[in-house]
């Protein structure tokens, strides 16, 4: 199959008002168009528009400068970073920050510190006012940290990253490393794969 601007065009229909091609086949269940991964290279059909009128996008997302999850319109769609894309949909309102997520790198210290005393995970996001899920990414090291909603990994000591060294040559399985460590089995992997 040949995907070119004219095959994206049979695809949508043109919304006067907002000037929205908006894709006319099946979509996902936030309203994004849906292609053939197979075929096209790309499963979502404003990656594709793109792609196709625009350049590649390898690496990047496509957002909407209109907000219309099913708009194709080349001239509605930016190329850009995940971190781009969460700072749009905050200062567009799309993504609703509540205080529990603000978490200081005090308030993460003392909740592993709760944790560390025995306390299980439900307890402590009981105390802390959180979720579970959110004291989860907590333990994992991501957290907001600053006024530019910026994400990031807590950075892992010194001594914890030679204590998961230590056990991995001890033949410890990196599930069980992570869970010692309170850490991500991903952090345990990238730390034995950089061998520091």
């Amino acid at each position: 199959m040949i995907y070119d601007q004219a095959w994206i065009r049979d695809r949508v229909i043109i919304k006067e008002e907002t000037e929205c091609w908006e894709w006319n086949l099946s979509t996902d269940s936030n309203g994004y168009g849906l292609v053939s991964r197979i075929s096209s290279g790309e499963s979502l059909a404003h990656r594709l528009a793109y792609r196709i009128f625009k350049g590649s996008v390898v690496g990047l997302v496509v957002r909407h400068a209109c907000d219309n999850p099913p708009c194709c319109n080349p001239d509605h769609l930016i190329a850009g970073t995940q971190k781009e894309n969460i700072h749009d949909g905050i200062n567009k309102g799309r993504i609703k920050l509540t205080e529990p997520w603000k978490v200081t790198p005090e308030v993460a210290t003392n909740i592993e510190k709760q944790l560390q005393a025995g306390m299980s995970q439900r307890e402590v996001a009981k105390m802390f006012n959180i979720s579970e899920s959110h004291l989860s990414m907590i333990k994992r090291g991501l957290n907001v940290i600053d006024n530019d909603y910026s994400l990031r990994l807590r950075r892992i000591p010194t001594e914890t990253r030679i204590a998961v060294l230590n056990m991995s040559r001890e033949g410890y399985a990196q599930k069980d490393i992570a869970n010692h460590h309170n850490i991500s089995p991903q952090s345990v992997s990238n730390i034995i794969i950089k061998g520091r």
